[in-house]
């Protein structure tokens, strides 16, 4: 299983794109604040872009997705950053 994690409105082809937002249409509503409804060693894959910044705290996400993920699995986690800082 892959997940795209806030996925907004971009979908990725193969992934279950999630997202809190309804209105953008994500294959499943999720809130990255909250437990995720994962099985343990249950995930492939997770791609993320532009969505950490946007969690209060991080330190129960990254244990949830240690949690949910297989060994070895993949996390790509995309931030950009403005030129301001």
């Amino acid at each position: 299983m892959k997940l795209h994690l806030g996925s907004g409105p971009q979908k990725l082809k193969g992934y279950i794109d999630c997202d809190i937002d309804e209105s953008v249409s994500p294959n499943m509503i999720i809130d990255l604040e909250k437990p995720l409804p994962f099985n343990n060693n249950s995930v492939d894959e997770i791609y993320t872009r532009n969505t950490l910044e946007h969690i209060r705290n991080i330190i129960p996400l990254i244990k949830e997705l240690h949690r949910i993920c297989k060994p070895n699995a993949k996390i790509s986690l995309c931030l950009e950053c403005s030129s301001e800082y």
